[in-house]
């Protein structure tokens, strides 16, 4: 799954500037970098102008957490839906609606993972291994009971072999290059197959860092510094790969 990750103010105009959105246009303000963003918060969002024709972007905030609750019916009862699977994307009729027509894009430098050990739990970053920004694909929808621009969540899929030894998930990753394709392609000819793919092996990382970024209040530059030494199972201090 994915939980929480992190934007730098720089990245979020360069993946803003990769997907067609002039830096002065509308909802495109950030507040600065921000290391430690966690659900039910709003987040930045890039996805098609609804009702119009496609390649017509926008960035708009949206909450982080669908209210989805059987065939896409939202109920505020509900806990938030901040993760969708990627295998139940066309097996259930409000997610496979969402797939063909209500994609988006949640721009990222990188995202948090816990590793379990007994009852303890350690922190890693996962970023490409040249620290470039990435997207994060998504579905959104409409949601009353929250904000008229509706919510968000982030669509997971089977994890890469830098994943698999922390977490059996892992966020579906879109580099800026892929951003049309994800946004414009049409979901019944395989593009989303293709897409859904973990992402490439050799092309991320992963190290672990401070147990700082454990409280959703802890948003500075601390959350990915390295974890202390005893702040570390088997003594594996600084561990990257």
């Amino acid at each position: 799954m994915c939980c929480r990750y992190m934007l730098l103010g720089d990245h979020a105009r360069d993946l803003l500037a990769a997907a067609g959105i002039p830096d002065e246009e509308g909802d495109t303000a950030y507040p600065g970098d921000n290391y430690n963003i966690a659900p039910s918060s709003k987040i930045k969002v890039v996805r098609a102008k609804p009702g119009r024709v496609k390649r017509e972007r926008e960035c708009v905030s949206l909450h982080w957490g669908l209210r989805w609750h059987g065939a896409g019916v939202q109920r505020t009862s509900t806990p938030p839906i901040v993760n969708v699977r990627a295998e139940s994307l066309l097996s259930k009729a409000g997610f496979r609606d969402a797939l063909m027509s209500r994609r988006c894009l949640i721009p990222a430098s990188g995202f948090y993972e816990w590793e379990k050990a007994g009852r303890a739990r350690f922190p890693w970053l996962f970023q490409l291994r040249d620290e470039r920004p990435f997207f994060l694909a998504g579905i959104w929808d409409s949601s009353p009971d929250r904000d008229a621009n509706g919510a968000c969540a982030i669509i997971t899929t089977e994890p890469n072999n830098v994943m698999r030894p922390i977490h059996h998930r892992m966020p579906m990753i879109v580099p800026p290059e892929d951003a049309t394709r994800w946004l414009d392609g049409d979901a019944r000819d395989g593009m989303s197959t293709l897409l859904l793919l973990p992402f490439e092996d050799a092309l991320m990382r992963a190290r672990r860092v401070s147990s700082h970024v454990n409280n959703t209040r802890n948003a500075g530059p601390e959350c990915v510094a390295p974890p202390a030494a005893d702040d570390e199972p088997d003594g594996r201090q600084g561990m990257l790969f």
